[in-house]
């Protein structure tokens, strides 16, 4: 009895050990976030792609941004800084902390 208990708990710790690894291995935000994102601003469709350093949305001006752990901080118009989730690699959200304001992103295929 005392010896199945065991396995079980060793069983157990080894599995929650895996799944801890296994989300640790995932993409940082700094290689999920390449490529080109679709968002709504104000009901309006937008398409933004930001490469290794900077996001551009149509056909404006590039715009440098900065992205550490979750932290991303575009460089236009002063430091605006957005909390930024993957959670999948095809959905983006991005957080302003200090307005609350949640804009949910879909990778372009």
């Amino acid at each position: 009895m005392v010896q199945t208990l065991t396995k079980s708990l060793f069983t157990l710790i080894c599995a929650v050990l895996l799944l801890q690894g296994c989300t640790a291995m995932g993409p940082r935000p700094a290689e999920a976030i390449l490529g080109s994102w679709q968002t709504t601003v104000g009901k309006f469709p937008m398409v933004v792609t930001y490469d290794l350093d900077t996001v551009q949305s149509g056909s404006n001006s590039p715009i440098a941004y900065e992205i550490a752990g979750d932290e991303l901080t575009y460089a236009q118009g002063g430091k605006q800084v957005r909390m930024v989730s993957f959670t999948s690699a095809g959905e983006m959200i991005q957080t302003d902390p200090i307005t609350g304001t949640v804009h949910h992103f879909s990778r372009v295929p």
